[in-house]
């Protein structure tokens, strides 16, 4: 069963954060959009990675979105939730990120959010994070 979940407000951050859980050892199933009801995840993952399009919708699609993407992974038996925005912060002059932020952590308590992430205590400790990127412990650089 599959013990972290991360939605990402569009596909290269997504794959980013895919990235970095495999190098640290992960096994990981990104999904391109919402996953449709019923989708199961593969034998063995343990990571699932939603890449949305978050980043430059109407804020309440946007929101609308990543709700229905934590919902889904909360299906499937996650428990640990990443909320992957954007590096560069909003695309739209209303900005996305405050109000899906808000959102999710009303709906996922053990929601982790930060621009980059460094993972600990889910399997031991798997540190994820671009190269060159300073560690530090609070997950954020």
């Amino acid at each position: 069963m599959p013990i972290f979940g991360c939605v990402a407000d569009d596909f290269t951050g997504a794959s980013d954060a895919a990235s970095f859980l495999v190098k640290g050892g992960m096994s990981v199933q990104l999904f391109n959009g919402i996953p449709a009801k019923g989708s199961r995840v593969g034998e063995g993952v343990q990571a699932i990675v939603i890449a949305l399009k978050s980043r430059t919708q109407d804020t309440g699609e946007a929101v609308a979105d990543t709700l229905r993407s934590l919902g889904w992974l909360k299906e499937q038996g996650v428990e640990r939730f990443y909320l992957k925005y954007c590096s560069t912060f909003d695309s739209t002059p209303k900005g996305n990120i405050g109000p899906a932020a808000d959102a999710a952590m009303a709906s996922a308590p053990r929601l982790l959010m930060a621009d980059w992430m460094m993972i600990l205590e889910i399997q031991n400790t798997m540190p994820c994070r671009p190269a060159g990127s300073p560690i530090r412990k609070t997950g954020a650089r």
